[in-house]
């Protein structure tokens, strides 16, 4: 899902381990089965009854170069993309109804696999797979190597 104004692709959407949502139309953002650029995670918190939705968005090579690397303008462009996000998904996957607290993770490379995908932080210390056809999310502390 393209974000025009904000220049962004929603790349996931997961509320807890399930995959909502799954951008079919990304391979053009990929080289090879890496991602060009980075990815952040956007976490929407309801203050009714605080679940969460996550949005995982990709931004290309240049603006995470500017943001991510050079810290140029991070918080306003992050900010910007936050409520981006939430004017596009609210009637979808969250309710107009609740308030939302907002936090966001940084930055993630992204890989394609046999199972779907791989995001991986440059520490290597913070990872989440994607299985598409099972339409599941698990971070590195919830699974097992291999078992996808």
């Amino acid at each position: 899902m393209r974000l025009k104004d904000a220049e962004v692709d929603i790349m996931f959407i997961s509320k807890g381990n399930n995959i909502e949502y799954i951008n079919k139309q990304s391979n053009h953002l990929f080289d090879g089965h890496k991602l060009d650029g980075r990815v952040a995670k956007i976490t929407y918190t309801s203050q009714i009854d605080h679940s969460d939705v996550d949005v995982f968005v990709a931004f290309d090579d240049q603006d995470s170069y500017t943001m991510f690397t050079m810290q140029v303008g991070i918080e306003q462009r992050l900010n910007y993309v936050i409520n981006a996000v939430y004017q596009e998904i609210v009637m979808d996957y969250l309710s107009p109804a609740s308030g939302y607290d907002t936090k966001y993770e940084y930055t993630y490379k992204l890989f394609k696999e046999d199972y779907g995908f791989l995001m991986v932080n440059a520490s290597a210390t913070k990872a989440y797979q994607v299985n598409e056809s099972k339409m599941l999310v698990k971070s590195s502390k919830t699974w097992e190597p291999g078992t996808w």
